[in-house]
């Protein structure tokens, strides 16, 4: 008998394999030089330390796995919407949730011969931020319901089909938003990196046949097929595998309180779908609006008082390339 789509696919996704690193505190921070001080910068910002434990360990387990071979690029883009989650859900004032983020890379980056991870975005809008983070774990998990639903309209448990209708709306929605309507949105700039023509076909149509009754299979098993499925479309899953930019013809979340449950489905994105990026718009900002200096980094405004923090990181990462 088949083997029906559920938790256990769901678990194997690769949003769901690296959050859980960070939410599980996977990372132990014994010995990693940057601790004390980190720990000490943190007190500085309401919230914690009911998080800070938890965020700093995450920060280590970074900077640990990219002492090894294996590293994957990606678990820096991974780190980074997992702590802009913690933050926006926890920081009393979460103006400071971009200042909170450069200064926690800042570690990351301080020694000058480990380059470790370049922060994805400066500073964005907080309702920007959630559909970027959307976008971003799309992205990563597209191959995963490649391979799931490599046959026609396969079965599924309800918990399944949940996630894969609202990863199907959703995409529709952006993909109205920023293809049809060519609206200029900062999360549509990063939509058109991820998304091109040729997903198109898969993430507007992707369905799968609601039974209960089909037993299920281990989850060795079930990763075991993944692996075999990747073999066969000549996929990998190392630095720089197969989560890269999925971009070709066009040129990448709803904030979960606390720690979220490890399979619950994808936000639903709001129907209005209009989200301000202008400097006066009414969406809070994850960089203070009270401050007015402001200078230009990499096309995103970033106030004076962090320039310190993103220059400094852009130094070590120049020297550590010369």
């Amino acid at each position: 008998m088949g083997n029906i789509l559920g938790d256990d696919s769901l678990k194997l996704l690769r949003t769901k394999r690296n959050y859980k690193k960070f939410d599980e505190e996977y990372g132990t921070c014994k010995g990693v030089m940057f601790y004390p001080a980190a720990t000490e910068e943190l007190s500085d910002f309401g919230g914690f330390p009911l998080i800070s434990d938890k965020i700093l360990k995450a920060v280590c387990y970074v900077y640990n796995e990219s002492k090894t071979s294996n590293f994957d690029d990606d678990t820096c883009n991974f780190l980074y919407f997992w702590l802009g989650n913690m933050l926006f859900s926890n920081l009393k004032d979460t103006k400071f949730v971009s200042e909170v983020i450069i200064r926690l890379y800042q570690r990351l980056n301080e020694n000058p011969n480990q380059s470790v991870c370049d922060i994805p975005h400066i500073s964005m809008q907080e309702k920007d931020f959630q559909r970027i983070k959307l976008i971003f774990d799309y992205s990563q998990d597209y191959y995963n319901y490649k391979l799931d639903l490599a046959s026609y309209n396969p079965p599924c448990n309800g918990e399944y089909r949940k996630y894969l209708t609202t990863y199907v709306d959703n995409y529709k929605h952006l993909y109205k938003e920023c293809i049809e309507q060519n609206q200029r949105h900062s999360y549509c700039t990063e939509f058109l990196k991820y998304y091109d023509v040729t997903k198109h076909g898969d993430l507007y149509s992707w369905k799968c046949n609601l039974t209960e009754t089909l037993s299920k299979a281990q989850p060795s098993e079930r990763e075991a097929e993944n692996k075999e499925r990747q073999a066969q479309l000549g996929l990998s899953s190392g630095r720089g595998g197969v989560e890269q930019p999925l971009q070709q013809t066009y040129e990448t979340a709803q904030v979960y309180q606390g720690i979220p449950n490890p399979l619950s489905p994808y936000p639903k994105m709001p129907e209005e779908g209009i989200v301000s990026t202008t400097p006066d718009g009414t969406s809070p900002t994850i960089i203070s609006k009270s401050v007015t200096g402001a200078v230009s980094v990499a096309g995103a405004l970033v106030p004076s008082y962090l320039l310190y923090n993103v220059m400094s990181i852009m130094f070590n990462k120049h020297n550590a390339l010369h």
